[in-house]
């Protein structure tokens, strides 16, 4: 059996492959991502009774795991070990989530793939493998265009009142109950911060079609292509027409906000390729072909 596997911050897909090649079953799971703190996280996912993983434990011979903060050796390292410590027959492959989302996205051809969803990433990738990646610096410092920085700044803006009153009506009718102290609790002592912020992204989806909404939503993705995908065009890629290549994306916030994604681009210069929600399908139908996997580490800029 090979066992498959697309992680994000938020959900983890995993897909269980038989040795002929048919999907014996899909299971959702809470995310992780590989900066966690937390050395046992992944495993403790796994062991969950709830996910049914473990029942497959002896049977799983190969293992393509795909996951958030594995843009390094040094994480790929690690979640390779807990992966070997729960799967101990599997061979196991680790690779960052951003190169299932360029091959998802792009396939063999050149281009841009990004992810917008809890956090947020970008590569240029030249048809076989990544070339170029900007680091997203995570929540604090970067992953803009994300559902955690998205919801960063609205939560920002509510307790700060910076946003109209409509909107702060709207926001603690919805949130009833929710304060300062509770946010701040979650956001610098929680486990889970990206997605404690991220799940307040679904309130701007509910109310873009105010103005100062779609306004807000716009400018943070007009950063996302200025901070992220800008800097592909410069010389030391001149053997590639950046400008003319697509960008595509993967993610919730993506596929939600579409719209205004398009306008955030068209508003930088850029054109939207691809939009699909998660990578897992391809990953599958590679797997499932026996297709090699490039899994090298690229030089962040």
């Amino acid at each position: 059996m090979k066992l498959i596997a697309d992680c994000g911050s938020t959900k983890i897909d995993w897909v269980i492959i038989s040795g002929d090649g048919n999907i014996v079953e899909r299971i959702a799971t809470r995310g992780y991502n590989a900066m966690s703190p937390n050395e046992r996280e992944l495993t403790s996912i796994i062991r969950d009774e709830k996910t049914l993983l473990t029942r497959y434990c002896e049977k799983v011979k190969s293992i393509s795991f795909f996951g958030a903060g594995c843009g390094t050796e040094k994480a790929c390292s690690r979640v390779r070990k807990e992966l070997v410590g729960i799967f101990p027959k599997a061979d196991c492959l680790v690779g960052s989530d951003m190169l299932a989302a360029a091959r998802a996205l792009c396939g063999n051809n050149p281009g841009i793939a990004a992810i917008l969803g809890t956090g947020s990433n970008s590569c240029l990738y030249d048809g076989e493998r990544i070339v170029a990646n900007v680091s997203p610096l995570g929540f604090i410092l970067g992953d803009e265009g994300s559902g955690a920085v998205l919801g960063c700044k609205l939560i920002g803006g509510i307790l700060k009142r910076q946003f109209s009153k409509e909107i702060i009506d709207r926001f603690y009718k919805k949130y009833d109950g929710i304060d300062a102290s509770h946010i701040i609790e979650e956001v610098y002592r929680g486990n889970r911060s990206r997605a404690f912020l991220a799940s307040f992204a679904p309130f701007l989806s509910e109310n873009i079609e105010m103005e100062e909404i779609e306004t807000f939503v716009i400018d943070e993705f007009c950063r996302f292509f200025k901070r992220n995908i800008q800097v592909y065009s410069l010389d030391e890629y001149s053997n590639m027409d950046v400008t003319a290549l697509p960008v595509n994306f993967t993610g919730s916030i993506a596929i939600h906000f579409q719209p205004q994604l398009r306008k955030a681009a068209e508003a930088t210069g850029y054109r939207l390729g691809k939009i699909i929600k998660s990578p897992i399908e391809e990953l599958v139908e590679s797997e499932k072909t026996n297709q090699p996997t490039d899994t090298s580490i690229v030089s962040t800029l």
